[in-house]
């Protein structure tokens, strides 16, 4: 089978990276799909399917999302305007938790009447709780399946029926604020991802005789005479035949401080030069060198999915449904088996919210 691989816009959660990737994995036609989210890359195999195929079946699953072609002209704009997007999402996210705490806060401290502060909890029960619920109503009837959004939900409106509303609005703003904080992670990782992929050489300056010819690295063969100008990257690693300069290899080694080199010094394919021109003799081919190998790691280490998490992708299906289930069963039965009424403070319903939130590890 051919191996495709799209960049993919639109796509803002997890879950639903995660729901994109089984999807494509039960189709027949679809071998080894997977759906990195950090990257927001697309890779799978087959033999039939084309990219209007597929992007039908992602679509069927996320209506927004969209494929890029992953060396497309338009490909950089509109990652740069994902994240634009992105930002803007996250300070909405934070606006809509500000406004709900002031406006929660208002009803519960704030001396008013009884039915103004009940209208007061409850716009800012809706406001904070809108995405999580949405999230998970959309989950339970498109996808059929429930994860932490539904706790999270019964949870908080189950504190309000029950008369504890403080207790419920903090559940939700500390999940919101976790929220938040996840948010500006994965930014931050797919930030520090694109940035690492910038230290990779575009072109080489391949010497031949008193000619300099643009070529990509890797049509560049061992013992070839490559020429690393003043603000270039150099493009394979070498040794210097001619030449001393002032290199960057912070990039590669994280060593701020720039480094002297002159002739017969190794130079690796990935540093920057600060000052000078150097004559670099090839020692090993694009494939098998230093810029090569950290880029081919870092996909590599985003790609593939470590056990533990492909477990618990499967058994978050179970998990959820048995915790809810629990939870029924701790309110409806535990008066008939114990001291316990159904409500108040020490009353099995609210024994059974207690439950719902402590097992949620977000």
């Amino acid at each position: 089978m051919k191996k495709y691989e799209y960049e993919i816009a639109g796509l803002d959660c997890a879950a639903c990276a995660n729901e994109i990737q089984e999807g494509l994995n039960k189709n027949p036609e679809i071998k080894n799909a997977n759906v990195n989210f950090a990257k927001m890359k697309l890779t799978y195999e087959t033999d039939t399917l084309s990219k209007e195929g597929i992007e039908k079946i992602v679509q069927s699953i996320e209506p927004e999302v969209e494929l890029l072609e992953v060396n497309s002209k338009s490909k950089d704009l509109k990652n740069e305007k994902a994240q634009k997007e992105n930002r803007k999402k996250l300070w909405l996210h934070i606006l809509r938790l500000v406004i709900g705490i002031i406006v929660a806060g208002v009803g519960l401290y704030v001396p008013m009447p009884q039915i103004t502060s009940t209208i007061f909890i409850a716009l800012g029960y809706a406001i904070l709780l809108f995405k999580t619920a949405k999230n998970a109503v959309k989950l339970l009837f498109k996808s059929k399946t429930i994860n932490e959004n539904l706790l999270i939900t019964i949870s908080c409106i189950g504190a309000y029926l029950v008369g504890k509303s403080s207790e419920g609005l903090m559940v939700i703003i500390l999940y919101e604020i976790g929220k938040i904080l996840e948010e500006k992670a994965i930014n931050k990782t797919r930030k520090s991802i694109s940035d690492l992929m910038d230290i990779k050489p575009e072109y080489a300056n391949l010497k031949k005789g008193d000619e300099i010819e643009i070529v990509e690295p890797s049509e560049v063969k061992v013992g070839d005479i490559v020429v690393a100008k003043q603000g270039e990257k150099i493009p394979l690693d070498g040794v210097v035949v001619k030449g001393t300069a002032s290199l960057n290899t912070a990039s590669l080694t994280g060593e701020s401080k720039p480094q002297d080199v002159d002739e017969n010094d190794i130079v690796l394919s990935g540093s920057i030069v600060l000052e000078g021109l150097l004559e670099i003799k090839v020692t090993e081919k694009y494939e098998n060198s230093t810029v090569s190998k950290i880029l081919e790691l870092v996909e590599n280490a985003t790609d593939k999915k470590a056990k533990t998490e492909t477990f618990v992708n499967k058994a978050a299906k179970i998990y959820t449904p048995i915790v809810i289930g629990i939870a029924i069963l701790v309110g409806i039965f535990l008066p008939l088996i114990s001291n316990v009424t159904y409500g108040g403070e020490n009353g099995s319903i609210y024994r059974a919210l207690i439950f719902l939130v402590i097992s949620c590890p977000c």
